[in-house]
């Protein structure tokens, strides 16, 4: 593709990767790449791309601790920029809490559910 594409949002983004389902189309660093025809030489194979399609990938990519040609090599993948890719939430301390008090009550029911089995 020699004109770069310029979305407005990561919507904006999404919308076009829905116009062809087949197409593996995601951010990196405001960068939107279209990788389909990378799946099949991708070393950690094809499912972590497919399961990043649509989506701001930047923390997923960053995790990933590619090295330093993987950066390169995208480039070749490059279809265009993105002006407002989203933004990583910080991360929410009431999700372990939300977790303990539902095995709470998990373990509460359990044991009366027990008990209940005994009479």
């Amino acid at each position: 593709m020699s004109k770069k594409l310029t979305f407005d949002s990561v919507a904006e983004v999404q919308a076009y990767a829905a116009k062809d389902a087949d197409r593996v189309i995601f951010i990196v660093k405001n960068g939107v790449y279209d990788v389909t025809e990378y799946l099949p030489n991708h070393p950690g194979g094809p499912t972590p791309l497919v399961m990043a399609k649509a989506t701001d990938a930047t923390k997923a990519f960053a995790d990933a601790d590619h090295p330093d040609n993987a950066v390169m090599q995208m480039e070749d993948y490059r279809i265009g920029t993105v002006k407002k890719a989203a933004t990583p939430k910080p991360a929410s301390s009431a999700g372990p809490a939300k977790l303990l008090i539902a095995v709470a009550v998990v373990a509460v029911a359990g044991f009366f559910a027990i008990k209940a089995l005994k009479k």
